[in-house]
Formats: structure tokens, C-alpha cells, sequence
């Protein structure tokens, strides 16, 4: 099992951006990205089996898989990362509910809180000071990533989609992602990902929910 300091170390590397990365390069070598989203797709596997965390809880750990699934795309393959989810969850369905899966379980929640609180408080530091104004809606492209990222963490929440759609969702946010990047800039596309998680937060896993994901996960099939 992945110790607790080796893993607060590994978070941050998949929610700092690139630039941070390349000044960090030992943290790089630490723990690999696939070892991280292994981890939390295990943590989310174990939970759902021996009903290990609180509803509140359950539901922050599927914002930190979304989050780090989406910032994975920026460092490694679709394939790469669809993978080291695989076998996560190949690993939780494997584990035998306990104290000590029990614990592991909480222990990389905390992990991932503290490691991906801490790295976007740098990250924030390090941008320009905020605005007393208030910011414009997004409009066009950046609009429509926004909607799609909302989404795609509220199916994470709620698993709505079958596993082949939500493969194709996820790859669709990929190549929506990067694109956002390429013609926004990742300080535009960060801002959007955290109004986007806070606006899924606030969303339920009911009927409602249901209909805006597989209208979302329509939408993106067509365009891709």
C-alpha cells in the first residue's frame, strides 16, 4: 500500500500545471500519475462495496477522480490513464472489506484533500490578484467546455452512463480539454474547472441530474 506522505506528494502532480511540474522534476519521479488515479479509482471501488465514507465524503472523492482524470489528459494518453483507472478498480473489486481497506480508503480522501488544496492555493499565489470586479460568463468555446467539464463531474458523482458511454465521454473531454487550452490558455481553462465543480457540487444524482448528463453526453458525441 502507497504511504500516506508518498501520496500527498503525488496528488499535487496531477493538479499543478505543467509549468510547475517542470520546476518539481523530483517530485515527478516519486510516484508516477498512474499510481495516483490506481489509487483513488480503487478508494472509490472499496468505498461503494463496504460503504466505508459518509455521502459527503463519497461525493468528494468522485470530484477528485473527475479532477484528476481531466488533468491527466494534459501529461499522458487516453489509453495511459483509462488504464491505471482499470486497474484500480480491478484492485477494489479484489480487496476484502476491513479495518485496513477501511483505512486506506479514508486515508488517500485525506490525502487527495489536503494534496489538491494545497497545490491550488499555490497555484492561485501564483496568479495575477483577483479582481474586485466581477468576472463575464464565458462565452463561445470556453462556455461550452464549461458545460461539458459540469457534467462530466456530475456523472462521476452519479454514474448515470453505461461504462462504453462514459468511455466516450471521458475521451470527448479530453479532446475537449486540450482544445479549450490550445486556444484559451490553462489560466482561462483552471478558472472554468473549479465554477464548473462548484456548479456540479450544488446538483443532485436524481432524474433531473440524469437528463442533463446524457444531454451533455449527446451533445459531445455529436461534435466528436
Amino acid at each position: 500500500m502507497l504511504k500516506f506522505s508518498q501520496f500527498l506528494i503525488t496528488l499535487p502532480l496531477l493538479a499543478l500545471p505543467l509549468a510547475t511540474l517542470a520546476s518539481k522534476p523530483a517530485l515527478a519521479e516519486t510516484v508516477g500519475f498512474e499510481r495516483a488515479l490506481e489509487l483513488l479509482a480503487k478508494s472509490v471501488v472499496v468505498d461503494k462495496k463496504c460503504n466505508v465514507l459518509t455521502v459527503s465524503e463519497r461525493d468528494e472523492l468522485s470530484n477528485y477522480v473527475a479532477k484528476a482524470e481531466v488533468a491527466a489528459a494534459e501529461r499522458t494518453t487516453v489509453a495511459v490513464t483509462r488504464s491505471a483507472l482499470s486497474a484500480g478498480q480491478s484492485q477494489g473489486r479484489a480487496e476484502t472489506c476491513g479495518q485496513e481497506a477501511s483505512q486506506e480508503v479514508k486515508a488517500t480522501l485525506t490525502a487527495a484533500r489536503e494534496a489538491i488544496n494545497s497545490a491550488e492555493q499555490d497555484d492561485g499565489s501564483a496568479s495575477e490578484p483577483a479582481r474586485a470586479v466581477a468576472t463575464p460568463a464565458p462565452r463561445g468555446g470556453l462556455s461550452v467546455y464549461g458545460r461539458i467539464i459540469e457534467t462530466y463531474y456530475l456523472e462521476r458523482r452519479c454514474a448515470f452512463l453505461s461504462r462504453r458511454k462514459m468511455n466516450s465521454f471521458y475521451k470527448a473531454v479530453v479532446r475537449s480539454h486540450r482544445a479549450a487550452i490550445s486556444e484559451f490558455g490553462k489560466s482561462a481553462v483552471s478558472k472554468i474547472m473549479k465554477s464548473a465543480e462548484a456548479r456540479s457540487n450544488y446538483q443532485r444524482c436524481n432524474g433531473v441530474g440524469e437528463a442533463r448528463v446524457k444531454a451533455s453526453f449527446a451533445e459531445v458525441a455529436s461534435r466528436w
